[in-house]
């Protein structure tokens, strides 16, 4: 099977490029480059055999990556798309500019299940857990909220001492990592304790875990950066790249990272154990600046969907006590009441219908 890497960049295009990840030193091999937007695409996010694509056009685009088609476009923030995610392919996350979070339900006519309205300012990024059946968010207003995706009502709300830019799941949904400018703190959810607060030195731009224990964290500086969850330690420093690391993503089975810089290159690197001896395979030239990037997978068996499989996974019962102890000594923290729920779902702007 191979593994299709899509790229948004400012000049408002996305860019398909296959890789076998079994033999990435043939290199990337690109397949298509088109406008997609009328504005920079700000989130690329991938679900089964879904893509999704938003932009500060306001719009998001859905394509079926089984036929590389353009299937809809779904049309509901009033502010530029920040973060798309997808949860396998039954439920897709969109944030905004506007302080909402849309989640949609994937395929048929994309209906709009919830509007997660309690940020007061734009959303920064979603993250859902791996169960499928809980969100975190942050945004400008410093706050961090838990969402049960149910019934799209809020568990709880936290306010932070700094704006968080990012938010991500490990695998398994024992730990998450927090990032704040150029700090990431990491919360064990079991324990309740902070694992490690690490201080990369640079602004943050994209953090992915690698393993369960391991984050890969691209910043301002060229270099990609491995960290310990559990030390802090930095395990590795990837070189390479001569501007900054704008997006990272991972593909964990064969271990292999992108890692995409503003030097317009996209380089691939094999992680090995012990993590510094992880080597770039290699590099290639895309002559636009990359502002987000993921992964999906071409299937064998073009007929064939997804819509039936079934979620195996168990969440970890995090409690909301659990929630509010997570969090480093330097940040505040006031629980905030959690007053708010879903906003009725009543789309402000028509929702195309899928072809």
């Amino acid at each position: 099977m191979a593994v299709e890497l899509v790229v948004g960049t400012y000049d408002c295009t996305m860019k398909g490029f296959s890789i076998d990840p079994l033999d990435p030193q043939t290199g990337l091999c690109k397949k298509y480059q088109e406008k997609v937007h009328s504005g920079c695409v700000k989130a690329v996010a991938s679900g089964g055999h879904y893509l999704a694509t938003g932009g500060t056009d306001e719009v998001i685009k859905l394509y079926d990556m089984r036929r590389h088609t353009e299937i809809g476009t779904l049309l509901q923030h009033n502010g530029s798309i920040t973060w798309l995610c997808f949860f396998k392919d039954k439920l897709l996350l969109s944030a905004s500019e506007d302080g909402c979070v849309c989640v949609w339900r994937c395929g048929g006519g994309w209906d709009l299940l919830h509007i997660l309205t309690g940020h007061k300012y734009g959303v920064s990024c979603v993250a859902v857990h791996p169960s499928g059946k809980l969100t975190l968010s942050v945004g400008k207003d410093r706050i961090l909220r838990m969402w049960d995706l149910k019934s799209g009502n809020g568990i709880f709300s936290q306010r932070l001492k700094k704006a968080a830019e990012l938010v991500s799941w490990n695998s398994s949904g024992d730990q998450y990592v927090l990032s704040y400018g150029e700090f990431l703190l990491v919360h064990e959810v079991k324990s309740g304790n902070t694992l490690a607060s690490i201080e990369v030195g640079k602004q943050i731009n994209s953090v992915v875990y690698v393993r369960q224990d391991v984050l890969a964290v691209g910043s301002e500086h060229p270099s990609v950066l491995l960290y310990s969850t559990l030390s802090g330690d930095c395990l590795a420093r990837l070189e390479g790249h001569t501007k900054r690391v704008k997006a990272l993503c991972v593909c964990p089975v064969s271990g292999i990272l992108f890692s995409a810089s503003s030097d317009e290159t996209i380089r691939v690197w094999r992680l090995a154990n012990p993590l510094p001896d992880a080597v770039c395979v290699n590099t290639s030239e895309l002559g636009s600046r990359v502002t987000c990037m993921a992964i999906t997978h071409e299937t064998a068996n073009p007929e064939k969907t997804f819509l039936t499989s079934t979620n195996k996974e168990t969440i970890v019962q995090t409690t909301k006590q659990q929630f509010v102890s997570t969090v480093e000594p330097s940040v505040s923290t006031v629980e905030m009441p959690m007053d708010h729920v879903s906003t009725p779902v009543k789309p402000r702007k028509t929702t195309t219908k899928i072809c």
